[in-house]
């Protein structure tokens, strides 16, 4: 076992081939640096004591998670950052070994919260949410293309994707009664030729839609973590499985709102000569997981709407919103409360309760 000083922190320039390791004292300086190749960074590691280790620091980038796993499994103490908050840190010219500096001096930082290791099962829920997402933006992407062309021949679909199905198949259909309505004077055989391959590739990009949808419901099904929080309303599979894969047990957040900030579901504050300001929120953080939140805060305000009767307290603080907030703002205080309600549920690994859980109760 390699000679190691006392509370190390070694800061980690992660790449494909050639990483760069830094290893800096409790002063903060530069005791050693080490290039190493992709096959000698387990064994590099491997060498060290891990109780003189204070943490092995790297960003949160590609393969982060993967050689946080694998020093985990050594026994090493692995905190991964925020690219942005490594860059302050960066001096001089930008360079593999000036990188890895700024990593062990910004893991130094108390301040500068960590993002946690993701686990395998993680990793397939992020990996299946974020080929759902490619493919739903492929749809959108082609629906708009095809509509483009269609409205060039005089042909407009009303808003849609099921007119817009409709409206192809009415074109390419051999029927007379089909075209009734139609002006297809300008449709020409190549037209059809061509709208009839897009037709037949977007009904195959909805096909897997519906493939990864389905897939994220059988592989989180078995979950707990997902099956306590799709009892909470307004929380279905997708937003419940979003939620695991991209926090686990949300033990690292302090309190639900923290969890709420670090989604992005406060508000923004500029504050300065005693004058606080608040603005609308920060929208920081995972983008798809917030709007997935905001979705389901969106079923869960029409579903108040149509079932006044329902006693539950988020349907009571949906109705409320309603009577003095817009629509959208108050979809949006929906999306934090169930933030909030999302780390109670994580963090403290309990079931939900309507009562434990109303707005004015423990998920703040």
């Amino acid at each position: 076992m390699r000679t190691t000083n006392d509370n190390t922190t070694i800061g980690l320039d992660l790449a494909k081939s050639v990483f760069y390791c830094t290893e800096l004292n409790r002063n903060m300086r530069v005791v050693r640096q080490t290039k190493l190749k992709r096959s000698q960074v387990l064994r590099y590691f491997s060498t060290l004591d891990a109780s003189k280790v204070r943490c092995v620091a790297m960003e949160a980038c590609g393969s982060a998670h993967f050689w946080g796993r694998k020093f985990q499994e050594l026994g090493l103490p692995v905190r991964l950052l925020p690219p942005r908050w490594v860059k302050a840190y960066v001096l001089n010219n930008k360079t593999d070994a000036n990188d890895s500096v700024a990593i062990a001096e910004a893991a130094q930082r108390p301040r500068l919260h960590a993002v946690a290791v993701k686990s395998v099962a993680q990793q397939d829920l992020t990996m299946l949410h974020g080929l759902r997402q490619q493919a739903m933006k492929t749809r959108t992407q082609w629906c708009n293309s095809i509509r483009s062309h269609l409205s060039e021949r005089g042909l407009v679909a009303r808003r849609s994707r099921a007119c817009l199905e409709e409206l192809m198949a009415r074109v390419l259909s051999d029927d007379p009664a089909a075209h009734k309505g139609l002006d297809l004077s300008q449709v020409s055989d190549e037209f059809r030729s061509v709208l009839s391959h897009e037709a037949q590739q977007l009904k195959n990009v909805s096909k897997k839609v519906v493939f990864y949808t389905n897939r994220i419901e059988q592989v989180s099904g078995g979950l707990d973590e997902v099956r306590r929080l799709r009892t909470v309303p307004g929380i279905g599979p997708l937003v419940a499985s979003a939620l695991v894969a991209a926090a686990g047990n949300a033990a690292e957040f302090g309190c639900g709102r923290d969890f709420a900030a670090w989604l992005g579901l406060v508000p923004r504050q500029h504050s300065s000569g005693g004058y606080d300001k608040s603005g609308g929120i920060s929208k920081r953080g995972d983008r798809y997981v917030r709007t997935l939140l905001v979705h389901g805060a969106r079923a869960l305000y029409y579903a108040a709407e149509r079932d006044p009767h329902n006693k539950d307290p988020l349907y009571c603080k949906a109705r409320r919103l309603a009577s003095h907030k817009v629509r959208n703002k108050a979809i949006v205080a929906l999306a934090n409360q169930l933030a909030r309600i999302s780390w109670v549920i994580l963090a403290k690994g309990v079931e939900y309760d309507p009562l434990a859980f109303s707005p004015a109760g423990s998920a703040k």
